[in-house]
């Protein structure tokens, strides 16, 4: 089964309408303004984040966004957009291999890789506009009981 989720529907799926093969898709961009709130809400105020001239000396383009918006992003997409009310990530391992930038589209995809109970474990990607890995990794969420 591969049955996608339209980008960006609200669903508020419960643990019975899960299956491995399951995808869900979002689409956004984050904003300096995004960034700014992340860096306040984790205290780590890297330059690399709000300063282009600092971050092209660390050679990107320009600013990057926080990892702290995409914890935050994939928080909001299992714990209120895409499933019901009570369910919570347990862990994640990501990895970013490529920067985002500030108001640059991306596209996040949740994969269903396993269901153990009430624990689901997904394959998380991000990819940019030209298609291009930014984020991947694994994100465990918790149903509630």
């Amino acid at each position: 089964m591969n049955e996608a989720v339209s980008p960006n529907a609200v669903c508020r799926l419960g643990l019975s309408d899960l299956a491995v093969g399951k995808e869900f898709v979002s689409s956004r961009s984050f904003s300096a303004e995004n960034t700014k709130m992340a860096a306040l809400l984790s205290g780590d105020h890297n330059p690399v984040h709000s300063d282009d001239g600092f971050a092209r000396s660390m050679g990107f383009e320009m600013a990057i966004i926080h990892g702290a918006n995409i914890s935050m992003e994939l928080s909001r997409l299992v714990g209120h957009h895409f499933f019901v009310d009570g369910t919570v990530a347990w862990e994640a391992n990501l990895k970013f291999p490529r920067p985002i930038y500030h108001d640059q589209p991306v596209k996040i995809t949740l994969a269903i890789t396993e269901i153990d109970g009430r624990k689901i474990k997904f394959a998380v990607s991000i990819l940019n506009a030209i298609g291009k890995i930014c984020v991947k990794g694994e994100l465990v969420v918790i149903f509630p009981g």
